[in-house]
């Protein structure tokens, strides 16, 4: 019997707390774009941007489409003109907040164990982040792409539908051709990974980081 895994990212494969990550992550990104715009101005439109990709509910829209839509209006500036120093970015200065991180042993021996037993593994992040970025984050986690042949990764270039949608989960099926085995999401979140997937009759299991007891 084959077995589909859908697995959370942050906070699940990778020890990041998302609040402090995110602005060390705006912090850099508005400085590495300091002399096309106001770091404080991109911040600003970078979340409303965000806001609006994660409440995409257009079938048609790619998450990245309706982040562009939104943010480089808001900037007065063109997507083409920003290109390549965003490339830079997620290339060169993204890989440099790892710092912030920290694999998780029992994630890495759960995927090994997983591919081994030939079980259907699948990256379900928050598709927010372009791929690189999210390629990026798997090898701080020990897990790069070049090692572990993920059957999915979900990212905002190909995504319509962000969490805690459902769709999310059902875009994630439909990408795998909706297999007839067992589904189970594995997440941090009952929020954003395990209501939605119950939601969809799929089973969940919850990650909760140690912490000291009480």
């Amino acid at each position: 019997m084959n077995l589909t895994l859908l697995l959370d990212l942050d906070d699940t494969l990778l020890e990041n707390d998302i609040y402090k990550f995110l602005p060390h992550y705006l912090n850099a990104l508005g400085k590495h774009l300091s002399h096309h715009v106001a770091p404080d101005h991109m911040a600003r439109e970078l979340l409303r941007a965000t806001e609006a990709m994660a409440a995409n509910n257009q079938a048609g829209v790619t998450l990245e489409e309706a982040f562009d839509e939104k943010f480089y209006p808001a900037i007065a500036l063109s997507k083409s003109l920003l290109k390549p120093p965003l490339l830079e970015f997620y290339e060169n200065i993204f890989p440099t907040l790892s710092y912030l991180t920290r694999p998780v042993p029992a994630a890495i021996n759960l995927v090994e164990t997983a591919m081994k037993l030939g079980l259907t593994v699948a990256v379900a992040t928050n598709p927010l982040f372009p791929i690189r970025a999210i390629e990026h984050r798997l090898a701080w986690a020990r897990l790069p792409i070049e090692r572990f042949p993920f059957s999915l990764i979900s990212s905002f270039e190909t995504f319509h539908f962000a969490k805690p949608n459902p769709a999310f989960l059902a875009e994630c099926l439909a990408r795998l051709g909706w297999p007839s085995q067992p589904v189970v999401m594995v997440g941090n979140s009952l929020s954003d990974d395990l209501i939605p997937a119950a939601k969809l009759g799929i089973p969940g299991f919850l990650v909760k980081r140690p912490g000291p007891s009480c």
